[in-house]
């Protein structure tokens, strides 16, 4: 029962320990290339040691799930509503569920190459509830076929079948979930399974800035309809205040091509580090405006509670 909370409590002191130690305090300035070494060799053992014997129940699946999630989303600098399936489409990661699978699976091909009375007697036990029962299910479901007699030609596929149904449940929630159909809708097939170049050549506020755009997660009205009372744009006044009005329609934000933001180029994965800076630099300066111009009669009653007079 103790397990998660204290695999929770170690993840939160690895990241705090990486905030102090770092010159940039918010890390709004490291390089993401340093964050992902960081999730890789820190963050990741600790929440996944040990998983090749687990058999969490639901629940500890969804704890356990929420804390890679969640570990994503500050590093990202991403609300908490943000879909859980575009963070691993994004970094070409899998969930812990698919880390564990995997884990399991190879550790079986493992026990089958040395042989003895004890793993015997773990391979051979058929129980409903036992390991090796739970294990042979998820290589069922996974369509492998493992070889018998050439353990070592098991990796490969054990790997590449993981990755690929951790994909495909994260494809998923496409049909409930706008954002990740928005994503999976310009995202360039080609880059299925694989990280998207900002987020390994930017900073880590570049990088999010560009995540937030890609998953149409941006600080705009209609991104967050819930917060306001209407989805009048600030700036012009007159159209719906979506994202890709504020990036590349809004006649009160842009005066000419040069400040548009346009979504080819958000998803374009041959921009150069320059290129993409640039465009993190025009998404930033554009949402900095449009809230400038936030004001109390704009925002959901609930939130104005503090502009009234007793």
């Amino acid at each position: 029962d103790q397990q998660i909370p204290a695999i929770r409590g170690k993840v939160e002191a690895s990241m705090q320990t990486r905030y102090v130690t770092a010159a940039d305090e918010d890390l709004n300035g490291v390089q993401m290339e340093s964050i992902w070494t960081l999730i890789l060799t820190w963050i990741l053992p600790i929440i996944i040691y040990g998983s090749e014997t687990w058999r969490p129940k639901a629940d500890e699946w969804r704890s356990l799930n929420g804390l890679l999630d969640n570990v994503l989303k500050r590093l990202l600098l991403t609300p908490t509503s943000t879909p859980r399936e575009v963070l691993y489409i994004e970094a070409g990661m899998m969930d812990v569920t698919h880390m564990m699978m995997r884990k399991q699976i190879l550790m079986m091909n493992r026990l089958k190459q040395k042989p003895s009375e004890l793993l015997q007697n773990i391979l051979t036990n058929k129980d409903p509830n036992s390991w090796t029962t739970t294990v042979e299910k998820h290589i069922n479901n996974l369509n492998l076929n493992m070889n018998a007699h050439n353990t070592k030609a098991n990796i490969g596929p054990v790997k590449r079948l993981t990755r690929e149904e951790n994909y495909k449940n994260m494809c998923l929630a496409r049909t409930e979930k706008s954002k990740v159909e928005y994503l999976l809708t310009h995202r360039d097939p080609k880059m299925k399974n694989k990280r998207s170049k900002y987020l390994d050549c930017l900073s880590r506020g570049q990088a999010s800035t560009i995540f937030r755009a890609r998953t149409r997660m941006m600080e705009v009205k209609n991104n967050y309809r819930g917060k306001y009372q209407d989805t009048i744009c600030r700036g012009c006044g007159t159209e719906t205040e979506t994202q890709e009005h504020i990036l590349n329609e809004c006649i009160s934000l842009h005066k000419d091509e040069s400040t548009k933001v346009t979504i080819n180029e958000i998803f374009d994965e041959t921009k150069s580090a320059n290129e993409l800076r640039l465009i993190a630099g025009k998404i930033q300066s554009l949402v900095k405006m449009i809230n400038q111009n936030d004001q109390p009669n704009n925002r959901n009653p609930i939130n104005n509670i503090r502009f009234q007079r007793n």
